[in-house]
């Protein structure tokens, strides 16, 4: 909402909390102030502001529906003068893949779904017509094929994927956070790692490094890349 949140403590004395949030002043009729008036816009990177536009109707509605979707559907965003950011999510739960889709969708990426590691190879296999995603939320724990398995495809079946395909950044998204998960993740060849419920600052900080750098031409690594 861009506002700020502040604390000062003294020891012995307490502390004082503030939140300040900037409205705009609307001295119209009341009948006209949602119209007229919005709240504050974040920008997802600093400095650049995001005019959104819907450039196509989504195949399947992801917010209104519960039955299985097709990975064709999309909830889309597009800049004016950036180039489109594609995130396909992999995620086999429709409670999650709503929330979660709107979530990136806030942050001004355009999302495709998946519904389980199957529809996901399909969507990136070398003869799908579907647009290339930047990046790849996938969950981990799925029926059919799940995200270490579809993973592990992806990066090592040359005939189904072509070379950026397989270079695409693969970002974990499991509900488990015990010991030897994160381990289990850069075995399959994943790059990063999200627990599930996904806070946004983790979200949007976690899709900023991916999609702003590619993926090293070797892909024998299977351990994170650490880029702060």
């Amino acid at each position: 909402m861009g506002g700020r949140i502040g604390l000062a403590s003294k020891p012995g004395e307490g502390t004082t909390a503030t939140c300040n949030i900037p409205f705009p002043v609307y001295n119209g009729p009341v009948s006209g102030a949602l119209s007229a008036t919005s709240l504050p816009r974040r920008a997802r990177l600093a400095n650049k502001s995001r005019e959104t536009k819907k450039t196509r109707p989504p195949l399947t509605n992801t917010a209104n529906s519960e039955t299985k979707q097709s990975p064709t559907s999309s909830l889309s965003t597009t800049t004016s003068s950036e180039p489109e950011i594609h995130i396909l999510l992999v995620e086999d739960n429709p409670v999650n893949r709503k929330v979660i889709a709107l979530a990136i969708k806030k942050l001004g990426y355009t999302v495709s779904i998946a519904c389980d590691g199957q529809e996901a190879l399909q969507y990136l296999c070398k003869a799908s017509k579907e647009t290339q995603p930047t990046a790849v939320i996938m969950d981990c724990q799925m029926p059919n094929v799940d995200g270490y398995e579809a993973t592990r495809r992806i990066r090592d079946d040359h005939g189904m994927f072509n070379e950026q395909t397989r270079r695409l950044p693969i970002i974990a998204l499991t509900a488990s956070a015990i010991k030897g998960d994160r381990e289990k993740c850069w075995a399959a060849g994943m790059d990063d790692y999200l627990t599930k419920p996904a806070a946004r600052d983790a979200l949007e900080r976690t899709l900023t490094k991916w999609t702003a750098v590619k993926r090293p031409h070797e892909l024998g690594h299977h351990s994170p890349v650490d880029l702060r």
